[in-house]
């Protein structure tokens, strides 16, 4: 996988970091698309719920269920 070669030879090395850094900003950038994925599912389960009117998915619920996705993928060890 070259993504990690390239990055501790790049910016990072340079700058006097560590591999394990690049390595460590990898993970999180793959958790955070992986919680896109999740919301775009999201975004299209309440389109398709309010589109057939069986039932109404309230404000409360929309933003719980995104900052409960948000915090299980930001928070280590959840």
């Amino acid at each position: 996988f070259p993504a990690p070669a390239e990055i501790c030879e790049g910016l990072l090395c340079k700058l006097g970091f560590s591999g394990h850094i690049g390595q460590t900003l990898i993970i999180f950038a793959m958790g955070y698309v992986a919680m896109s994925v999740v919301f775009c599912f999201h975004f299209k389960y309440e389109t398709i719920v309010r589109l057939s009117n069986y039932r109404t998915i309230t404000l409360l619920e929309s933003v719980f269920v995104r900052l409960a996705i948000f915090v299980s993928v930001t928070v280590p060890g959840l």
